[in-house]
């Protein structure tokens, strides 16, 4: 998932593969009820870029899924699109300088001297 998430913050196209061990792919089908499995799509809550999973995740079927986004093509500009809907999703940067503000806050004074 975050490897999605980088990409899309680089408007980087792509197409997500995931394959498993049959076992835990079984395991994972009864107990995981999503739509989607890509952290971009997930958060989209659309195929924003598409999904090839287990046997659908073969070489010929990737090849073909990324030949149109290789150049300026309607398919790379709409998922380019769909891209920045989701990193605008996600709000604004220094998510870790808020977050370190917050604790700061929160510590009793003189707990920590500066």
């Amino acid at each position: 998932g975050t490897a999605t998430l980088e990409a899309a913050l680089l408007r980087c196209p792509m197409v997500i593969a995931y394959k498993v061990a049959w076992l835990t792919y079984w395991l994972g089908r009864m107990l995981v009820r999503l739509s989607y499995l890509g952290m971009v799509n997930v958060i989209a809550d659309r195929l924003v870029c598409p999904e090839f999973i287990q046997h659908d995740a073969t070489p010929a079927a990737l090849a073909d899924a990324l030949e149109p986004l290789l150049s300026g093509t309607h398919d790379r500009a709409r998922m380019l699109e769909g891209l920045d809907e989701v990193v605008r999703s996600l709000g604004q940067g220094g998510a870790i300088e808020r977050a370190a503000e917050v604790v700061l806050e929160e510590l009793p004074s003189g707990l920590i001297s500066p």
